[in-house]
């Protein structure tokens, strides 16, 4: 698509750092448009208790009546994190389940933050949102719904676009010339 070699290279590094800022900046206007309600009650904090009965027991519990509180529906544009190249991968590399006892407080790297804030978004309240519906959610999230193949679709996608773009500015008019015309 591009006519000269300097200005495809830029637009190759243009088209990554979108695909890699763009989509967090996408992702974060779109959560701040996409307001909702949840049905949850108040959590109640326990003291700190030792090391050895924190891993068997939440950190909370869920008392009071349900209500609707406000909060942010992440799950309905966590599409476009999943487009992020840093989330692909981040979501695709497996690591520790940390929901075991001797795991639990085990401090994480970033590629695992990475894949734990894709999965928040994508769980949305009713999955991270404490004492949703009246139940204690867990602050890690297993790996049970990847999201890293709906991001290598659309990464494909939009390769292929490119690629379809790319042709179609190459391709020769030969059946429209007049016979005998020479094309360069």
């Amino acid at each position: 698509m591009a006519g000269r070699p300097l200005f495809a290279i830029v637009t190759t590094y243009l088209a990554v750092a979108g695909l890699a800022a763009g989509t967090l900046i996408a992702f974060g206007l779109g959560t701040g448009l996409s307001h909702g309600t949840v049905l949850a009650n108040q959590p109640q904090y326990r003291q700190s208790e030792p090391l050895s009965q924190r891993p068997t027991q939440p950190e909370y519990t869920c008392v009071g009546p349900l209500q609707e509180q406000p909060a942010m529906r992440t799950e309905r544009v966590a599409w476009l994190l999943s487009m992020n190249p840093y989330v692909v991968v981040a979501d695709a590399i497996p690591y520790r389940d940390r929901t075991a006892q001797h795991y639990s407080y085990m401090p994480a790297g970033a590629i695992e933050n990475i894949s734990q804030g894709a999965r928040h978004a994508l769980a949305g309240p009713e999955g991270s949102y404490p004492c949703a519906n009246g139940e204690v959610k867990p602050q890690y999230l297993s790996q049970t719904t990847p999201l890293w193949p709906l991001g290598l679709v659309l990464q494909l996608a939009l390769a292929g676009l490119l690629l379809w773009l790319g042709w179609r500015s190459l391709r020769t008019p030969a059946r429209r010339l007049a016979p005998g015309t020479r094309v360069a």
